[in-house]
């Protein structure tokens, strides 16, 4: 199966992919029996391509990430129990033993805090902000209640978010120490799910549908720069640690496509065979958002030479030529 959501640990050693899966359809719902329907989130060494450690879960998939230090992971999901019981959770695993830490019930986002000491959680109307070590919440962010997700920036100082209001979305630029409104985007008309931080902090990227990319001034939240991938579905933004590269993962697709983002130009694209993926979250065909067509299944090494994409259960890619370096598979 492809993976929904991927992750390196910061030094590289470690990855984390997820697999969305269905639950049991009992209450309360557990991972469904059959390991080839249920959702599973793996550790694997990064290097051997070695699984690790194995947890259960079941919906849909959004994030997957280590915490800084690499000693526990969080996950997100969306899930729906019958017609209308919505259950999404935030939840917080071991990596060493598997086990779950914690679980912030009816939360559907996440982003930690560079330093590991905190993290963000989004749930239907409230932005919280939640040590890591005793759970306690420390602050709430009142300009992003009711985001649909949330990123914090490389150094700590701001959030940013995507907000719908009044039938259209935007993005706000949240003071990390204060709470306070720091800028906010113009209002785009169709839902857009995914931002990412240049590694500077001082450029964002909102990826949307019909190939778009947009990079965003965040001092200001102005456009400074629009990349167009050549697919008519979304793309998912993802910058390079060392700040020299953008890459954009086409979410109908699974093709990647690399530009220079100093000059813009297309540096590389690759394709994969296998680049589709399944979503189990049931949605009325009126409904606008969906979360659930933009997982994080892109992002790149810690290094900056390669990627790691959640096609064929998770490909590690160098960005020299695309030799597949790992493939991480049960």
């Amino acid at each position: 199966r492809d993976s929904q959501c991927v992750s390196f640990s910061s030094d590289g050693r470690l990855v984390a992919t997820g697999k969305s899966g269905m639950s049991n359809d009992e209450f309360p719902p557990r991972p469904h029996p059959t390991p080839a329907k249920t959702g599973v989130i793996q550790i694997w060494d990064a290097r051997t391509g070695k699984q690790l450690r194995r947890m259960e879960t079941f919906g849909d998939l959004r994030k997957v990430r280590f915490t800084p230090d690499a000693r526990q992971v969080l996950s997100c999901r969306l899930y729906t129990h019958g017609a209308n019981l919505r259950l999404p959770e935030v939840r917080l695993w071991d990596v060493e033993t598997g086990k779950t830490v914690h679980v912030f019930d009816r939360c559907h986002d996440f982003s930690c805090t560079p330093d590991g000491r905190s993290v963000v959680v989004l749930s239907r109307s409230r932005c919280v902000l939640y040590d890591l070590v005793t759970l306690e919440k420390r602050r709430a962010y009142e300009p992003l209640g009711g985001a649909i997700t949330v990123e914090v920036s490389p150094d700590g100082e701001h959030l940013a978010g995507i907000v719908p209001v009044d039938e259209v979305f935007e993005i706000r630029i949240v003071a990390a120490d204060s709470g306070e409104l720091l800028a906010q985007s113009v209002p785009l008309d169709d839902p857009f799910y995914s931002l990412a931080f240049a590694p500077d902090g001082q450029r964002l990227a909102s990826g949307h549908a019909g190939g778009n990319i947009f990079v965003w001034d965040v001092a200001t939240m102005r456009p400074a720069a629009r990349f167009q991938a050549a697919t008519r579905g979304i793309v998912r933004p993802m910058f390079s640690p060392d700040g020299e590269w953008l890459g954009g993962g086409c979410q109908d697709n699974g093709d990647v496509v690399i530009w220079e983002l100093v000059t813009g130009k297309e540096a590389a694209r690759f394709t994969h065979e296998q680049g589709t993926f399944h979503s189990y979250h049931p949605r009325g065909a009126n409904e606008r958002v969906r979360p659930e067509d933009d997982p994080e299944r892109f992002v790149f090494a810690p290094t900056s030479d390669a990627y790691l994409c959640g096609c064929f259960g998770g490909i590690i890619r160098s960005l020299s030529g695309g030799q597949e370096v790992r493939r991480f598979r049960d």
